[in-house]
């Protein structure tokens, strides 16, 4: 089996190769370029939403409105090649999957139940329930008639067993009414050998048609049967009239129904169309743009249209009659121009006709010209206009002759007939004159600014580009038009002229010139969709056409509704680039950067009324919250999600769904990518869903409320908690009150501390200033006075002397007193600079006494000592310097710093003689050390032998 699908699948590539050159296409078409997943579409079908399901040899796809999402064995199912679809409209689908057999996939669960080992490759019905009736093919004629219930897909029951080879009788079955029907041979005498098992004993009717020969007819409706090749038309009560629409015996017919007879397809040969008379009206094949012959299935989708899926071709839809799109290779379509029915066209370096009747009537010349920019029509004259100016051509029969050129250096934008005259547009030259007899062209005076477009009207002509706006000339006299005098926008892309209005498409909207001045402008807000403005006109019947960028805009009373069934452009990447409208057929004519794109617009089958919007789930956190359409949220929720029903998910037309919460916002928002909206942790209140639909042809269906919901206010908004803060809240104003009285009087018992520590530090640095300045400036005066009583006496030497300690003592006094006002002047000090200090000190006060002196910090120094520490701290290390300098006899001092996150320990060592009687244990200098350090809530000790060592230990404040 998987061998016979490579090879069906080497077939089909062969046939997708045969219509590569294929030009003319009366089908729009969807492949993998627009996601479809893969091109071997084996059937399609649609469920109860409106969904289309495409069975696929990449898995199951299913087009959501949006997109096309994919569920394959990785999701499943138990195999990819996905041979038939079937829709029950009641939550399930039939899948024939090749090499696996029948199954049932439940949508709404994705539960996947074995059916049987046959695939449907032919016959099979339905019924209302959704129920499966369908026949396994046995050997030697052998049919066996089964069927499946949606409800218990695994529990398949034998209708009946038939064999055709033994049969005088034809056979058709009535699945709904559970009736076999017989149809009698005309030739047969009487019946060979019972051929027919009716186990379930489904009533069983003799009709009163004939037929001429036995066979396995599938009953269409009343009026029509089938078999594998052909159709059976009612002639009359009692016969049937064939209509052999396959040669052999070996073809398989499908059939479904369309509005003005049926599609019928074998798989292989193409598509026909055949009327309710059984003749056929048309074969499609590749020349009419069916890209694959292998016809798998017709679907019709609510709009009317029917798809088509085929394996190797991807998706088509049937194009409304007098329509058709003609390839350009994904090339410009640089100008379009027409004569008689006959079109123009350039696409890149060729020219390019065909009759707007009949767009499969297409012949293409060669071009010689360069840069290409458009085609026009004139007298049988075809102008080519390019950079480098234009030529003129004629076609006689099957050949293209050319006929004149002329070089004009800024190339030319168009050619007109105004008046009989014939006028080139330049890019940068202004208006050239064209004699045609003779072949000459001269400078007609008229000095325009750069026109990409030439136009005539009924007086005069107009000129326009895509920067300066509009320029209406008649004769000598020229308007010019421009934002300022009410244009939308200066990029023009097309005027036409209806009755005494000009209309002008630029690239901000449409606008409506007449007596003089703009009368009216049109734009977004009057319903055109798109960006730009390309082209515009009035049809046979004097209704308004606007075509944008992005669709064709039809004025339907009073604003424009967008045709979005309609394609005007093949993608993104796409978009027209020029147009025609021709009056007498009524036909649209554009040229795209890709295609040639032809629209009959008496043939366009719009969509009247729009599909009102319905819900199918909602759900509150992830959680479905049932049928409820009117509900209350908790205020701790987090997410509210509506999921909706699709109003068209047919993937060849669009229509819109807008929705508006009432009570978080007053504008409408498109639903994009997905059809579910969600709504995180709205504020408490009451809200109403509102939404309304768009169709692909431009109807809106009206506002309609889908759900009213409240959040409800969470509980500190609630009365008791309310009451319960005010509550809180008075015993926090109490306590803060408390708090602050109580802050108010420690700083106020703070302050008269401070003053008080304040006062003692003043004292104190009286003190220190009156011993140490005040000593000396008594000793240096006594010195002054012992100078001027040598020098008196002439004793020159030793008053030198004296003035040598007198100039020593005096420096000492200013290092006091600049180590007083560094101590004092900060707030506070880092501890490494406070060894700094200390370093300078030792090293100008040792030296002098030949002490030999170190300072070791044990840790980090990063913390911080109040002014108050580090003064007395310094006054500490200063009175033990001094007792090591004249007490000790020392010759080496060490002095550690041991700072933690919390304290600070320093200790002061010498290897001096130590102390040794009690007077000198109990000097002063030894208090005011001791007494220094318990007014920093420290501790002060000292140990004698073999030398001094002294620690002092405070408290300091980490640094933050």
């Amino acid at each position: 089996m998987v061998k016979g699908i490579v090879l069906y699948i080497t077939v089909i590539l062969g046939f997708c190769n045969l219509t590569m050159g294929q030009q003319v296409s009366l089908f729009q078409s969807i492949t993998t370029k627009d996601r479809l997943p893969s091109n071997y579409v084996f059937d399609i079908s649609a469920d109860e939403h409106g969904f289309f399901w495409a069975g696929t040899d990449k898995g199951l796809a299913k087009y959501d409105g949006f997109k096309w999402q994919v569920y394959d064995m990785d999701d499943h199912l138990p195999g990819n090649y996905i041979k038939k679809v079937i829709c029950n409209g009641k939550d399930g689908i039939w899948l024939g999957i090749a090499t696996k057999g029948l199954y049932h996939y439940q949508i709404s669960t994705g539960k996947i139940t074995f059916v049987t080992s046959d695939v449907l490759d032919y016959q099979y019905l339905l019924n209302e329930a959704g129920d499966l009736f369908f026949y396994d093919n046995m050997a030697s004629g052998n049919k066996i008639a089964k069927f499946a219930k949606a409800s218990e897909p695994a529990k398949v029951q034998t209708i009946f067993a038939y064999n055709d080879t033994v049969a005088d009788y034809s056979l058709s079955v009535d699945f709904e009414k559970q009736q076999i029907e017989l149809i009698r041979n005309v030739n047969a005498k009487h019946l060979k050998k019972p051929f027919l098992q009716n186990y379930l004993q489904w009533k069983v009717d003799t009709t009163d048609y004939t037929i001429t020969y036995s066979d396995l007819l599938r009953k269409e409706n009343d009026s029509l049967y089938s078999n594998p090749n052909s159709i059976y038309l009612v002639k009359s009560k009692q016969e049937l009239r064939p209509v052999p629409i396959f040669k052999g015996h070996n073809a398989y017919l499908f059939i479904s129904q369309a509005d003005f007879g049926y599609w019928i397809w074998d798989g292989k040969s193409g598509l026909y169309l055949v009327d309710k008379e059984g003749a056929i009206v048309k074969h499609y094949t590749e020349k009419d743009g069916l890209a694959n012959l292998m016809v798998t299935d017709v679907e019709k989708a609510k709009n009317g249209s029917y798809l088509i899926s085929t394996l190797g071709g991807g998706l088509f839809c049937k194009l409304p009659e007098g329509s058709a799109t003609i390839s350009a290779n994904d090339k410009p379509v640089r100008g379009l121009a027409q004569l008689g029915n006959t079109v123009y066209a350039t696409v890149e370096n060729k020219l390019v006709t065909f009759d707007i009747t009949n767009p499969n009537s297409l012949s293409s010349f060669a071009l010689a010209d360069r840069n290409i920019q458009g085609v026009d029509v004139w007298d049988h004259d075809i102008f080519i206009t390019s950079l480098y100016g234009f030529s003129v051509y004629a076609i006689n029969g099957n050949t293209l002759i050319k006929k004149d050129e002329q070089k004009i250096g800024a190339g030319i934008s168009s050619v007109i007939q105004v008046n009989n005259k014939l006028y080139a547009g330049s890019f940068g030259n202004g208006v050239w004159a064209y004699d045609a007899a003779k072949r000459t062209v001269t400078d007609d005076a008229i000095t325009l600014r750069v026109s990409e477009k030439l136009q005539p009207l009924s007086v005069g002509y107009a000129a326009y580009n895509y920067e300066d706006g509009l320029q209406l000339v008649n004769g000598n006299i020229t308007i010019r038009l421009t934002i300022k005098d009410g244009l939308p926008s200066n990029a023009v892309y097309h005027v036409h002229e209806y009755k005494d209005t000009i209309w002008i498409s630029t690239a901000m909207g449409l606008a409506a010139y007449t007596n003089g001045k703009v009368v009216s402008t049109y734009s977004s807000a009057q319903g055109i969709k798109g960006s730009r403005c390309i082209f515009s006109f009035h049809d046979n019947r004097g209704k308004l056409w606007v075509l944008t960028d992005k669709h064709l805009n039809e004025w339907v009373g009073n604003r424009f509704n967008a045709l979005v069934s309609i394609a005007v452009a093949d993608g993104n990447d796409d978009m027209p680039y020029s147009c025609l409208y021709s009056l007498s057929t009524n036909t649209l004519v554009i040229g795209t950067l890709k295609k040639i794109i032809s629209i009959q617009l008496d043939n366009i089958k719009r969509t009247e009324t729009a599909t009102q919007p319905m819900i199918a789930a909602v759900y509150c956190d992830g959680k479905s919250i049932g049928d409820n359409l009117s509900f209350t949220l908790p205020d701790n929720y987090q997410t509210v999600s509506f999921s909706f029903k699709p109003v068209d998910a047919n993937p060849f037309v669009k229509s819109f769904i807008y929705y508006k919460l009432e009570g978080l916002d007053d504008k409408y928002a498109e639903l994009k990518d997905s059809l579910t909206v969600s709504f995180a942790k709205l504020r408490a209140g009451r809200y109403k869903l509102l939404v309304k639909t768009i169709n692909a042809d431009g109807v809106e269906s009206g506002e309609v409320q889908l759900a009213s919901f409240s959040v409800d206010v969470p509980y500190w908004q609630k009365g008791w908690f309310i009451g319960l803060g005010i509550v809180a809240v008075a015993l926090s104003l109490f306590t803060f009150y408390f708090y602050f009285r109580k802050r108010k009087e420690r700083k106020i018992v703070a302050a008269r501390l401070l003053e008080e520590t304040l006062g003692k530090e003043r004292e104190r640095i009286s003190k220190d200033l009156h011993d140490h300045l005040g000593t000396s400036l008594v000793t240096m005066i006594a010195q002054a006075d012992n100078i001027e009583n040598k020098l008196l006496n002439n004793q020159v030497s030793d008053a030198l002397e004296k003035v040598q300690q007198l100039s020593d003592q005096s420096r000492e006094i200013v290092n006091v007193l600049r180590e007083t006002i560094w101590a004092v002047q900060e707030n506070s000090h880092h501890l490494d600079e406070f060894v700094l200090r200390t370093r300078s000190f030792l090293q100008r006060v040792l030296p002098q006494k030949n002490i030999d002196w170190d300072v070791k910090v044990n840790g980090a120094v990063t913390q911080v000592l109040t002014a108050n520490q580090s003064l007395q701290l310094f006054r500490i290390i200063q009175e033990a310097t001094q007792n090591i300098v004249k007490h000790a006899d020392a010759t080496s001092a060490c002095y550690v710093f041991s700072p933690t996150e919390k304290q600070l320990q320093i200790t002061i060592s010498d290897n001096g003689k130590g102390f040794v009687n009690t007077k000198q244990e109990n000097s002063n200098g030894l208090k005011n050390m001791e007494e220094r350090a318990i007014a920093l809530n420290g501790a002060f000790t000292m140990e004698c032998g073999g030398g001094t060592t002294i620690t002092i230990n405070i408290p300091i404040v980490p640094q933050s």
